[in-house]
């Protein structure tokens, strides 16, 4: 990658402003020129999103604006379709003149169906449009007296957590095509306890099913939420259902790259990437978070230690050190708040108490935590109503449910 070059002659565009791609601007600000390019005029906390289906005006806490962040770095507002290595130049759809590069750093993320995140292409469009979907999709929620998930992963039972815990009222099902909730490579302790807990507010589950989606409105582009309707599984059983909310499946942003990168160099949408995180074959490019192929977990946490990691590499290379590589732990970062009343998880393959996890996400899902971090300007804390102090218990399909607790009224409030 060359020797010792100083902060004046070096530029690095980063293609993509969420978790990475904004660690990494502020890691490498005051070190480089920077150019962060992203989409949206907004970033999106989707780390905290689903509680706005359960929440009226949680939306509009975590969509900050990104004018007015990040001093000395410029901005890029506008949609990457492609580059030239051999010039080492970005284009930017609408803009005329291409962007040079020193070095590029790939940032585009990941995209699943929402309410988990928002289609980028109206995200894009601004703040109007975001808070309008949550808001037709909470309407939605409010009405329903029968709410299906299908997806028992991290996704499907934090959407459950809030709306069983905010509507005890309704039933909720999960609906999961593998034995227990989740991924392999969450411990199985943790897997059954977090059906206990979930049952405990009255989810209802079904274990290795599968839905037929061919006419349920699902995917990455579009924020429909289907309704009422009738869920035929796998096991040929009928569920019947006021909103379904379709919690599974992920593709890669790759709009991107997908036509400058060599095809050897992608894999299944992601970017193989070296020891080093930069894209194989190439040195002065890089891939992080999750658009790129190492092995592990595509969560924010990930994401932003591979951008600390670019970072120290860039300056040892601004010093004339060698590069260190990239040390993948393979082992599982996941907490899993249950609305606003408990929660659970998993640190590096190790459980956490459930107070720890409880005070770690669940009152503000990290959104404050992420703006300090990321530095952002947020906006102040919502006022929420009441967490309900009445819960349903049932017996769920998959395991028996436990004894429901009683959250003490107010709970999670500001203050």
């Amino acid at each position: 990658m060359g020797g010792s070059q100083s902060r004046q002659d070096v530029s690095v565009v980063i293609v993509g402003g969420g978790y990475a791609g904004l660690t990494l601007t502020v890691e490498i600000s005051k070190l480089c020129n920077v150019t962060l390019i992203d989409r949206s005029p907004l970033f999106f906390q989707n780390m905290a999103s689903l509680r706005s289906c359960a929440m009226p005006g949680w939306t509009d806490y975590i969509l900050m604006d990104r004018e007015g962040n990040w001093p000395g770095v410029t901005q890029v507002t506008g949609k990457v379709t492609g580059f030239d290595r051999e010039e080492k130049t970005v284009t930017v759809e609408g803009r005329e003149e291409p962007i040079k590069y020193d070095y590029l750093v790939l940032a585009t993320g990941t995209q699943v169906p929402f309410p988990g995140k928002v289609p980028l292409s109206l995200l894009e469009k601004g703040r109007e449009g975001v808070v309008q979907a949550y808001a037709e999709c909470l309407e939605k929620v409010e009405a329903a007296q029968r709410v299906a998930i299908v997806g028992g992963g991290a996704v499907g039972y934090e959407l459950a957590g809030e709306i069983a815990c905010q509507h005890p009222s309704k039933e909720v099902t999960i609906i999961h095509a593998k034995e227990h909730l989740f991924d392999d490579g969450i411990p199985m302790a943790l897997r059954q306890t977090a059906q206990k807990k979930m049952a405990a507010r009255g989810v209802q589950f079904k274990f290795e099913s599968k839905v037929d989606l061919t006419d349920i409105p699902h995917g990455t582009e579009t924020t429909t939420v289907a309704g009422p309707v009738t869920l035929k599984t796998s096991k040929d059983e009928e569920i019947e259902a006021d909103v379904v909310f379709v919690c599974i499946g992920v593709s890669v942003n790759k709009c991107a790259y997908e036509n400058s990168l060599k095809p050897e160099q992608i894999e299944r949408g992601y970017v193989k990437v070296d020891p080093y995180l930069r894209v194989e074959g190439e040195e002065r490019i890089f891939a992080i978070g999750d658009c790129n192929n190492v092995p592990t977990a595509k969560l924010a946490a990930w994401s932003m230690e591979q951008a600390k990691h670019v970072a120290t590499i860039f300056k040892s290379v601004f010093a004339g050190k060698a590069m260190r590589a990239y040390p993948v732990v393979d082992k599982p970062i996941l907490v899993l708040p249950i609305g606003r009343v408990d929660a659970l998880g998993v640190f590096k393959g190790h459980n956490m108490p459930a107070m720890m996890a409880k005070k770690f996400k669940c009152h503000d899902l990290m959104t404050p935590r992420m703006c300090s971090d990321l530095k952002v300007k947020g906006h102040p804390y919502p006022k929420l109503p009441a967490i309900p102090t009445k819960t349903k218990t049932k017996t769920s399909a998959g395991g028996d449910a436990a004894a429901a607790a009683t959250a003490d009224a107010g709970e999670g409030e500001e203050g």
